[in-house]
C-alpha cells in the first residue's frame, strides 16, 4: 500500500511511526512518504540549547492521565529519559493587582476538592469564596445543548471564581475566548461530572475518597505529579521518532503539498481510485491513501479544489496565533521570589501577557547554576494584535511586563522569540457537531484521513493519539472495497 503522510509535526511523525510498527507487527509492506513544507520536523515541538540554557520552543511536558504520549515514549525506549517536574515548587501563581497568589491547594482547573484553601485564599472575596463552595447546592443543568466555558463556570461557581481563578488557568491552556469556548468540546469531563453527580465538588469528593491512601495517590500528590518531560527536552521525542522511521519511509522536507486530488472519474482509468498529491516544484505523485496531519485550515486549502464540501467544513474551525518570548536571567535579576512553576494572568487585570512559565523551577537542570529561564506567552484569541508586533517591540513589551510584575531588572542573558501563527485551534460552541459533519464528509472519501490537534484535543497526548489512530485506520483500509477492513 502506498501511503502519503502530509505534515511532519508530532501527529504526522506519530502516524508514520505507527505505520512502521504495524508493518513489522503484521509482516506487511507499506510504501510511506512523509511530506513536510518546512526544513525541520516536529512542528510546534522542539528544543534548543543557548549558552547553557535548554529551551523548549513549544510544549515542555505532557500529562500522563491521557496515555498516548507516555506509551509512545516507552515503546521508543525512552523510559530512562522521562523526568518528572521538581517537587519543590509545585503549584502556580495567579496575579491579583501586584500580588502573586498561589492557586488554592486541591483546585483541579476549576473544581475545589478542599474547602479550607478556598476559605483562606487572597484571590477571592468572602462572598466569592462562599459562592464557589456553594456549588454543591446549584442544581444541575437539564439542557444538554452546548454551553460556553464562561457560562458553565459562572453558573456553577459564580462570576468571581470565573474571573479570578478559572479563566486565567484555562487561558494558559487554550489561549481562547471563554465566551466562545465549548465546555463540552474542550473540557468534557466537567459537564459529565455535573450530569453524573449533580455537582463538581461532589464528584471531586467521591474521587478523593476512592483514592485516599492508595500508593499511586501518595506518589503523585498534586496534579503537577501527572506531568512528565524528557531530559533532552521534547526534541528528544522527535529525534527518537525520526530514528525509528529513517530508512523505513521516504522523507520530503521543504516540500509543500498544494492540492489533494481523489481520482474517481473515468478520465484517468489507470489511476482511478487513487489519491494524487500536487506539490510545488515537483510532478504529481499517486498514492493509495493519504493522512493529512495538518492544521484544519491548511487541510481545507489543499482539499478546496476537489472536495469543496469537506473543505468548507474544515475552514469553519477557527485558529488563534501566539508567541513565546524566552528569556534567561541571573536569579539575582528577579526581585520577587518564584516559588511555583509559573504565573497566569486574569483577563480582568488587563495585562499584555497571558502567562509566564518558570522553566528553571520545573526542570532545574536545564539552566546554569544561579540562573532562571522564563517563557512568556503573548497573544491568543483575546489579544491577536500583539502577535503582529515585530521582534523588538515584542521584547520591549515582555521586558516591561516582567519588570512590573516580577521585578525583573536589566537585560536578559539570552533571548529567543518563537511565533506560532494560526497554530491553536479554537473549540468554539458547536465544535463537536462540526467535527461530526467533517467525519461524515470523510466517510465519502475513505482514502483520505485527518490527524492533528484540530479535532479532539490540543495537548501532546491528544496529538499523538490522533496520528496513531489515523495510521491504524489507514492500515485497515482495503483498496479493493474502498472501506476499512472488518
Amino acid at each position: 500500500m502506498r501511503i502519503a503522510v502530509v505534515g511532519g509535526g508530532l501527529s504526522g511523525l506519530a502516524a508514520a511511526h505507527r505505520l512502521v510498527e504495524i508493518a513489522a507487527e503484521q509482516n506487511r509492506r507499506f510504501e510511506i512518504t512523509l511530506f513536510e513544507s518546512q526544513s525541520r520536523l516536529g512542528g510546534l515541538v522542539g528544543t534548543e540549547s543557548i549558552a547553557g540554557y535548554q529551551i523548549d520552543l513549544g510544549g515542555d511536558s505532557f500529562i500522563t492521565d491521557k496515555p498516548a504520549a507516555l506509551n509512545l515514549c516507552l515503546r521508543l525506549g525512552l523510559k530512562d529519559s522521562l523526568v518528572g517536574m521538581s517537587k519543590n515548587f509545585r503549584g502556580a501563581y495567579i496575579l491579583r493587582g501586584k500580588k502573586l497568589c498561589l492557586v488554592p491547594e486541591g483546585v483541579n482547573l476549576m473544581t475545589p476538592s478542599k474547602a479550607l484553601p478556598i476559605l483562606t485564599t487572597s484571590l477571592l472575596s468572602v462572598s466569592g469564596k462562599l459562592r464557589m463552595l456553594g456549588e454543591r447546592f446549584v442544581p444541575p443543568r437539564q439542557d444538554e445543548s452546548d454551553e460556553s466555558l464562561e457560562a458553565f463556570v459562572v453558573r456553577r461557581f459564580g462570576r468571581e471564581a470565573f474571573d479570578r481563578l478559572v479563566q486565567p488557568l484555562v487561558s494558559g491552556i487554550y489561549t481562547a475566548d471563554p465566551s466562545k469556548l465549548s465546555i463540552q468540546a474542550a473540557l468534557p469531563r466537567f459537564p459529565a461530572d455535573e450530569k453524573q453527580y449533580g455537582s463538581l465538588i461532589r464528584a471531586a469528593t467521591v474521587r478523593a475518597l476512592r483514592k485516599r491512601g492508595s500508593p499511586q495517590q501518595q506518589a503523585t500528590g498534586a496534579r503537577y505529579g501527572l506531568f512528565l518531560g524528557l531530559k533532552g527536552g521534547m526534541q528528544e521525542l522527535v529525534d527518537w521518532l525520526l530514528s525509528r522511521i529513517v530508512g523505513q519511509i521516504s522523507l520530503r522536507l521543504s516540500t509543500e503539498v498544494t492540492r489533494v486530488e481523489h481520482k474517481t472519474q473515468n478520465e484517468d482509468a489507470a489511476h482511478q481510485g487513487e489519491v494524487v498529491l500536487h506539490t510545488k516544484g515537483r510532478r504529481p505523485e499517486t498514492f493509495d491513501t493519504v493522512i493529512l496531519a495538518l492544521p484544519a485550515w491548511k487541510s481545507a486549502e489543499v482539499l478546496a479544489t476537489d472536495h469543496a464540501g469537506l473543505s468548507q467544513e474544515l475552514s469553519r474551525i477557527e485558529f488563534a496565533s501566539s508567541a513565546i518570548v524566552v528569556t534567561g536571567h541571573q536569579e539575582s535579576q528577579i526581585k520577587k521570589p518564584l516559588g511555583a512553576f509559573g504565573l497566569v494572568m486574569p483577563r480582568v487585570e488587563r495585562r499584555k501577557i497571558l502567562a509566564v512559565s518558570f522553566s528553571h523551577r520545573k526542570f532545574p537542570d536545564r539552566v546554569p547554576p544561579g540562573c532562571a529561564l522564563l517563557r512568556t506567552f503573548v497573544g491568543g484569541a483575546l489579544q491577536p494584535e500583539l502577535c503582529e508586533l515585530d521582534d523588538q517591540q515584542l521584547q520591549k513589551l515582555v521586558h516591561e511586563e516582567l519588570q512590573e510584575i516580577l521585578g525583573v531588572e536589566g537585560e536578559p542573558v539570552v533571548s529567543r522569540i518563537v511565533r506560532y501563527p494560526r497554530a491553536m485551534p479554537q473549540f468554539h460552541l458547536g465544535h463537536r457537531e462540526l467535527v461530526a459533519r467533517i467525519r461524515g464528509q470523510l466517510s465519502l472519501t475513505p482514502r483520505i484521513v485527518l490527524a492533528g490537534n484540530s479535532y479532539d484535543g490540543v495537548g501532546i497526548p491528544d496529538t499523538i493519539a490522533s496520528g496513531e489512530q489515523a495510521a491504524e485506520r489507514i492500515a485497515d483500509f482495503d483498496t479493493k472495497t474502498e472501506s476499512p477492513q472488518p
